[in-house]
């Protein structure tokens, strides 16, 4: 995903490639269930498991269509008006001018603009209720945010901050808005350190990962063998521990499906049936995963 040119003096941006690649990479996994699925239905040739796939595969569509268009089809404009923005606020764009915004706060994950007045649209309040959302504990928005979304006066560009420090957004800011742009001048240096923190905290993580799961391969391409004894009693430990992980995942799944059944009927009895529908969606893929996990690790 590039920076376009779409006339003389506006620019427009997509998401960055790297929050691309990462909605791409999570529909690659949800996909990979109703598709491993419908490749051991026709191995087996079992119609049960082909039309289990055929479920499952309808049951997540709505996640995988909503997670497609986030990717492709959020976009940024800087134009000499304002800031038009397209997925920030639902599916429609809406056009931000340079004198309704009182400031941009620019912090690694607070990225956005901040309003001078409330803004009036559905789509605004029904952002309020993403406001506290969590997914998988994570939560989304810290307070600051939280108190912004609620008064209706935040507009997202965390997607979008990368054509800020790799691309000519900025540039574009300077012409069109200087005293904004000003004000994340001043607040860049702070994010670019708080930023590079982050990344050598994920870094480190990954080597972890990464030397675990070479010492993994390491030992099984040479064979490394304990005595009979002493590996059946690590074999049966490892598989008790297995299950016992497996069951505390599949019962933290079970959670979070009753919570985001609890968020579909919130957002069903408000008439917001698109959220209602997406979170149904994610509580019954999760609890199908629940099902597959607690189906793979029967205790014998």
């Amino acid at each position: 995903m590039t920076a376009t040119s779409t006339s003389g003096s506006e620019r427009g941006y997509g998401i960055s490639p790297a929050l691309v690649a990462t909605c791409l990479a999570i529909v690659g996994a949800l996909l990979l269930m109703p598709l491993g699925l419908a490749v051991a239905a026709v191995m087996s040739e079992n119609n049960s498991t082909l039309g289990a796939a055929i479920v499952v595969a309808l049951v997540i569509s709505p996640a995988v269509a909503f997670i497609l268009w986030a990717a492709l089809g959020s976009r940024m404009w800087i134009r000499p008006d304002g800031i038009k923005l397209r997925g920030t606020l639902g599916f429609s764009s809406q056009l931000v001018p340079w004198s309704s915004i009182e400031r941009i706060l620019w912090q690694p994950g607070k990225e956005g603009i901040v309003l001078r007045e409330p803004m009036t649209d559905p789509a605004s309040r029904h952002m309020r209720n993403w406001a506290g959302v969590r997914i998988n504990g994570m939560q989304f928005y810290d307070a600051e945010q939280q108190a912004l979304i609620a008064q209706q006066r935040y507009l997202i560009l965390k997607g979008f901050a990368y054509w800020f420090r790799r691309g000519d957004a900025l540039a574009q800011l300077r012409q069109f808005a200087p005293e904004l742009a000003a004000d994340v001048d001043a607040q860049m240096p702070a994010y670019l350190t708080t930023r590079t923190k982050n990344r050598r905290t994920l870094v480190g993580l990954f080597v972890v990962v990464a030397v675990l799961c070479a010492l993994a391969g390491v030992a099984g391409v040479m064979k490394w063998e304990l005595p009979p004894d002493v590996a059946a009693v690590a074999n049966r430990t490892m598989l008790v521990g297995m299950r016992v992980a497996m069951a505390v995942i599949g019962l933290g799944m079970l959670v979070y499906v009753a919570v985001n059944c609890q968020a579909a009927w919130r957002f069903l009895r408000s008439g917001q049936y698109g959220y209602a529908i997406f979170w149904l969606a994610m509580a019954i893929t999760q609890a199908l995963f629940a099902i597959l996990i607690a189906s793979s690790f029967v205790i014998d």
